[in-house]
């Protein structure tokens, strides 16, 4: 059994090892976007602590840069020395990244997402930029990699009398048992936070599904979709930034952190916010005002979630590692980096392991 574990667990991790490899760099950028985004963009570094220009000023900012081009949410960040970061969708269907002075309302830069590797990183980590399709491959990789994490410990696993020394790496030693080393002790130590995070990463790629199986188990509520009754022409009745106090106003204790906008011509302005009365780090508020009508609609009430979601709402902080308070980065930079270097070792020690002379065809 040891030997058939040992061949699955070598050549899942042959098969997983460039998509382990680019997810654990993309989840590094993605896990430490706030402290990247001014080394990379050095003009996001705003003043600190002055007023926000009217919501309005925003919008209309953005719409002027982009006249044919889609609002998709605007970022603020939880730093306030930072810029507001807006995605917009263009004509061409492209995502373009925005930052915006919030005390002015001046556009700071502009470009495609590409040109902000931390925010390209959110895409790519989701869903390989594949929709669908990426879902279900990171589905299988969260899969395997608890498979392997779990098959790699059984096989390391040297029994309660030599387990002192089965952290050792042997640097003096042969080339090839320090590569093992260095594949065999860091996936041993990260081995349970691989575990955690795969799981994790499995059931958000395909969380319909996820919702379908929890709810077997406990309740969860159906999704709330915006509804835009008939209303009289004409403009908005309500200004963004008349929607947004009321909304504010609806969830008094939360952070605002996200602000959206849908519906034809801007009409209902959508308000996400962090939960900080929650003990889930990740719990969010989400509510949208129809600014034609003045009708408010709340989608996500993080304090009446039935259990179902309530228990669906700690997958992702669980993932990203805000389960760990302060010591978020610190810990996400040990699991990215332990699963870089046990993919790469992995591989390395594949590559150096000795090869079998070809046996000489007898002459006939």
């Amino acid at each position: 059994m040891r030997g058939v574990l040992r061949i699955a667990h070598r050549w899942s991790g042959l098969a997983l090892a460039p998509l382990l490899l680019f997810q654990a760099g993309t989840g590094l950028l993605w896990s430490n976007q706030e402290a990247l985004t001014p080394i990379f963009h050095p003009e996001a570094r705003v003043v600190a602590g002055t007023a926000h220009a009217p919501l309005d000023d925003l919008l209309s900012a953005i719409a002027l840069r982009y006249p044919d081009g889609k609002l998709d949410r605007i970022a603020i960040p939880a730093d306030d020395r930072l810029a507001l970061i807006a995605r917009v969708i263009t004509a061409t269907d492209a995502v373009d990244i925005v930052l915006i002075d919030p005390s002015s309302a001046r556009i700071l830069s502009s470009g495609p997402v590409w040109t902000y590797p931390e925010q390209l990183a959110e895409h790519l980590h989701g869903s390989l930029l594949l929709g669908r399709a990426g879902h279900w491959i990171l589905l299988c990789e969260g899969v395997v990699l608890v498979f392997m994490s779990a098959a790699g410990l059984c096989l390391w696993w040297p029994g309660r009398e030599r387990l002192s020394g089965a952290f050792a790496l042997h640097i003096s030693g042969p080339r090839r048992r320090l590569l093992r080393d260095l594949h065999v002790v860091p996936g041993a130590l990260a081995a349970g936070f691989f575990i955690v995070t795969g799981l994790s990463g499995a059931l958000m790629a395909v969380e319909p599904l996820t919702a379908a199986l929890v709810s077997r188990l406990a309740p969860v509520a159906a999704e709330v979709e915006p509804v835009f009754p008939v209303a009289p022409a004409g403009p908005n009745a309500v200004t963004a930034q008349d929607a947004l106090a009321t909304l504010q106003a609806r969830f008094p204790a939360a952070h605002l952190a996200k602000v959206r906008v849908t519906g034809a011509g801007e009409r209902m302005l959508v308000a996400v916010f962090d939960d900080v009365r929650s003990p889930n780090p990740g719990s969010y508020d989400m509510a949208g005002l129809d600014r034609r009508t003045g009708v408010t609609t709340v989608f996500v009430d993080a304090a009446r979630r039935p259990a179902g979601d309530a228990a669906i709402a700690w997958l992702a902080p669980i993932h990203a590692g805000e389960v760990y308070g302060p010591l978020r980065s610190a810990v996400a930079i040990m699991i990215g980096g332990a699963l870089i270097l046990v993919a790469q070792m992995g591989v390395s020690n594949w590559l150096a392991r000795p090869r079998r002379p070809a046996r000489r065809k007898p002459l006939q």
